[in-house]
């Protein structure tokens, strides 16, 4: 509604005070403002939405999910079994304000019931080769071979009681 100066001629006519006048303005703007019209963008912020039926794993999204603990390929299979869930299921459940944290959601739940332990931030790039690259069964291996042998491999670093050793303190 877009007041016309006829509008106002009329409005003013009614011998209104300024005080009244300028509440009733007030009142015809208010009512202007309109909601926003169901599907729009205005209206999916506040309402929620379903998951897209061509939704793919944003990657941010799978790192999540290797932080968590979780090998690539559980972080695959997982991301194909949500959105099989989510495009699935047709109660209102499945109307999600946030889909990002239902994936983060859906993550840690999956790693506690795997078994899995959220990785230790990093402070920079992971080393990809020498003992401190080593992952909890290589060392299991090597402590296996070395309580067999007892020999211990410079590869491997400092052996088990010598200062700087690697391996996991569990396994020693």
């Amino acid at each position: 509604m877009t007041l016309t100066t006829a509008t106002i001629r009329k409005l003013r006519a009614l011998n209104l005070t300024d005080d009244i006048f300028d509440k009733v303005l007030e009142i015809i703007e208010e009512a202007k403002v309109k909601p926003p019209k169901k599907g729009d963008s205005a209206d999916r912020a506040v309402r929620g939405t379903r998951l897209a039926p061509n939704w793919v794993l944003p990657s941010t999204w799978g790192q999540y999910g290797l932080q968590q603990g979780l090998r690539e390929a559980e972080v695959r299979s997982e991301a194909e079994q949500f959105k099989n869930y989510w495009l699935a299921n047709s109660s209102q459940s499945a109307v999600k304000l946030d889909w990002e944290a239902t994936w983060r959601n859906w993550i840690i739940r999956t790693a506690k019931r795997l078994g899995r332990t959220p990785l230790p931030p990093t402070d920079g790039p992971k080393p990809t080769v020498g003992p401190a690259a080593f992952d909890h069964a290589t060392w299991e291996a090597i402590m296996r071979a070395y309580k067999r042998t007892h020999q211990w491999k410079p590869e491997h670093g400092p052996a088990p009681g010598m200062r700087g050793c690697l391996v996991p303190p569990d396994l020693l």
